[in-house]
């Protein structure tokens, strides 16, 4: 197990968050956790908490945390580039489900947004055979 543990959020709790919940679960022998979920709707806020074993809070809220190491951005495509600028200027590390961003330049601005700030940024594109 690794000294510290490396502390993950999630942004946003459909299904591909609960892929990564797994993920991050599996990975907690080598020093993973997830620490927190964020999520857009205050209303859903406790049944998220009970349903990721994590406390639910706002995205603001995520940026502003200083036990966040990297963010997990599975919120619908169109809210991918904002979202990063914001994990980056937070100075958070990225994972981002495909597709990254859905301009070049919306991906553009994030790539350079990681690079300014010293963190890095991942695209998930896994592959599935049935």
């Amino acid at each position: 197990m690794a000294d510290a543990p490396f502390r993950f959020a999630l942004l946003g709790a459909g299904m591909v968050a609960d892929f990564h919940r797994r993920a991050i679960a599996a990975a907690g022998d080598d020093g993973a956790c997830l620490a927190a979920v964020a999520h857009h709707d205050p209303a859903r806020f406790d049944s998220i908490a009970r349903r990721f074993g994590a406390p639910c809070i706002t995205p603001e809220a995520l940026w502003k945390r200083t036990d966040i190491d990297a963010v997990i951005l599975c919120t619908p495509s169109g809210r991918h580039a904002e979202e990063a600028l914001a994990a980056a200027e937070a100075g958070k590390h990225i994972l981002v489900e495909k597709p990254m961003a859905l301009t070049t330049d919306d991906a553009d601005r994030m790539i350079a947004a990681a690079d300014r700030a010293g963190v890095v940024l991942g695209v998930v594109l896994q592959r599935r055979a049935e």
